[in-house]
């Protein structure tokens, strides 16, 4: 089962990062053609990725993968399908890298590879394979905590240029998109329990509705505002940090060593994860791609 997971995980990322380049491409355009900081700006936006093609495959494939994450988190744990996810990460920046004609050096491989060590380093410690499901109210707590959050980087978000902007609203976007794949291990639990009837008409699956609702919609402010890797940073690396921490409050989790143990891994963690940030921050990736002229 193990294995399926991974597989099942793998699979979703390389579909996420492949609906990621095609969305991006889409609102990125459609941002070009709208009247920024107008009253009507994000509507007329959404409503030509409606009518974008290219926004459509990219939400198709984004639906693709959502099943085949749903399938891997029902198979295996919080803790080992959402770090397998940070594929998303570097698979985007080349897809990216090479539909806006940009050389990917060794310090941006460098760079993302120290961040997706630092993610792994936290969750392999304090994300141990789910026992025991919590009382739902539990969960909800922190559902709340999650989705307040995912506003307040919303709200601090509008103050920002655009690199920034895009940035804090990926951050925005990964936590949502925390909530969703915790409430959908929920859900799918509750399948997997023979109880249908409670999957369908208990709070998580609206709560998962409105989760991925904002995600998705957070998502493409942000790919209209500023580069794809600026995006997909916060998305890939911050999603599973949140997703652990939230689901803490839905299922009993251990910590894997002492606390020693624990305290240096978080801080290695954080070391790697701040050195990678500081890395990618001097590359070309991070800058508008170029207009090209046809």
């Amino acid at each position: 089962m193990v294995a399926v997971a991974v597989l099942l995980a793998v699979v979703a990322a390389l579909l996420f990062a492949l609906s990621a380049a095609f969305q991006h491409r889409a609102a990125h355009g459609a941002s070009r053609l709208v009247i920024a900081g107008t009253k009507s700006a994000g509507r007329r936006t959404f409503g030509r990725l409606l009518g974008s093609p290219t926004w459509l495959i990219g939400a198709g494939l984004a639906g693709v993968g959502f099943g085949f994450h749903a399938a891997a988190l029902q198979l295996g744990s919080i803790a080992l399908v959402q770090p397998l996810l940070t594929l998303t990460l570097p698979i985007s920046v080349i897809v990216g890298g090479a539909r806006e004609r940009r050389t990917i050096e060794r310090s941006d491989w460098a760079a993302l590879a120290t961040m997706c060590l630092g993610v792994v380093a936290f969750i392999a410690v304090t994300a141990a394979p789910a026992g025991a499901a919590r009382p739902r109210g539990v969960l909800f707590l922190g559902v709340v905590a999650a989705a307040g959050l995912t506003a307040l980087l919303t709200v601090v978000g509008r103050g920002m240029g655009p690199a920034g902007r895009a940035t804090t609203w990926g951050c925005a976007a990964a936590v949502a998109f925390g909530i969703t794949a915790t409430l959908t291990k929920a859900m799918t639990a509750d399948l997997a329990s023979g109880a249908p009837l409670t999957a369908l008409t208990d709070w998580p699956l609206w709560g998962l509705l409105l989760a991925a609702v904002a995600g998705i919609g957070l998502e493409q402010a942000a790919f209209a505002a500023g580069p794809i890797t600026a995006v997909m940073v916060p998305v890939t690396l911050l999603n599973p940090v949140a997703a652990c921490v939230i689901a803490s409050f839905g299922w009993h989790q251990s910590l894997l060593g002492g606390a020693d143990v624990v305290l240096a891994a978080i801080s290695v963690a954080i070391a790697l994860s701040v050195a990678g940030v500081v890395l990618l921050s001097r590359s070309a990736l991070l800058q508008p791609a170029p207009r090209r002229v046809s």
